[in-house]
């Protein structure tokens, strides 16, 4: 699948490096005439980290590691971002634990742009300490830093981010407007000119490529509509589970997709939603608004589509109209 690919890549940018060919365009492909690769679904942190990796354990060896490696940061991450929080070491960890190993990551061994979403707890971690901390101007560089990591390692998780971003600063301007200040919102100004930074080297050929209304870019936010989650999802294991395989197997080749992580991990979340209340009032608004967007455009119930607009098909209104 897509995990050859990604080697690829590895192997092409180190290429263009050694070389100083355009990592934009190639003739390896398409050959003699070539083809452009602004659209191409480069992981470029990962790939950044690959390049002193493999001379020392060789290339699969290195590809291992970086799997591992965002495995790991996104359970670190996950942690630090909920013991500040929560201020509880405990639920921190287990909060850690889901986010680390939840099915659907674990899933997508061989896309490994697609788990890399450590980056984002900590980007949210400093974001929200820009607004509430006193050392506004370093948490805000940090926020930008870890934002612009978070689309190194795939615009789609970028544009994500920065609506989980964009979220929290409409929550606190209107729940926590005393935190706000002049330095505070030179800060928040700050950590988006340093992500607009990191990405610009990356970012500008396809931005151009858009402009010029040249081709198309992969996995735009508007495809996702087509592809959303299925309602039932949330509730059976994920597809090739070998314990529910034989009961599973045609409920999963109806589904388009699922997003299971487990009834313990959903119950806990419900649970810290009462028991916290006020002070989980964002958290509860971000997961509700989430889970409604990952359903699409239309409901999908047991593989059965329902003709219910649901709100992600404002992004695309011809789906609806079309089903």
């Amino acid at each position: 699948s897509d995990m050859w690919i990604f080697h690829w890549n590895d192997w092409w940018l180190r290429k263009c490096l050694l070389e100083g060919r355009d990592p934009f365009y190639t003739t390896e492909m398409f050959h003699p005439d070539g083809v452009s690769l602004v659209y191409h679904n480069f992981a470029w942190l990962n790939t950044l980290v690959w390049l002193p990796l493999s001379p020392l354990v060789g290339h699969i060896a290195a590809y291992n590691i970086i799997f591992i490696l965002n495995l790991a940061l996104g359970g670190a991450s996950a942690y630090i971002l909920a013991h500040y929080v929560v201020k509880d070491r405990y639920a921190a960890f287990i909060a850690g634990l889901v986010f680390c190993f939840w099915p659907f990551r674990l899933q997508h061994f061989n896309r490994p742009n697609l788990i890399s979403i450590g980056w984002i707890p900590l980007f949210l971690l400093f974001l929200i300490r820009t607004v509430r901390e006193y050392r506004k101007l370093r948490d805000g560089l940090l926020a930008g830093l870890f934002l612009g990591l978070t689309g190194l390692s795939r615009w789609l998780l970028l544009a994500m981010a920065g609506v989980l971003g964009g979220a929290y600063v409409v929550y606190s301007l209107i729940c926590e407007r005393r935190r706000w200040s002049w330095r505070a919102f030179g800060a928040v100004v700050l950590t988006v000119l340093t992500a607009l930074l990191i990405v610009a080297p990356f970012a500008t050929p396809m931005i151009v490529a858009q402009i010029q209304g040249v081709g198309e870019a992969e996995g735009s936010i508007a495809d996702r509509a087509e592809k959303g989650t299925d309602l039932v999802g949330y509730f059976v294991p994920e597809r090739g589970h070998p314990v529910f395989e034989r009961w599973l197997a045609e409920l999963w080749k109806r589904m388009s997709q699922e997003s299971y992580i487990g009834y313990a991990a959903l119950l806990l979340a419900i649970y810290g939603v009462f028991r916290a209340r006020r002070r989980a009032v964002f958290w509860g608004l971000i997961a509700g608004g989430l889970f409604v967007f990952s359903l699409g455009g239309v409901l999908r119930v047991g593989g059965q589509v329902y003709r219910a607009p649901m709100p992600y098909s404002l992004i695309q209104p011809s789906l609806f109209a079309s089903v």
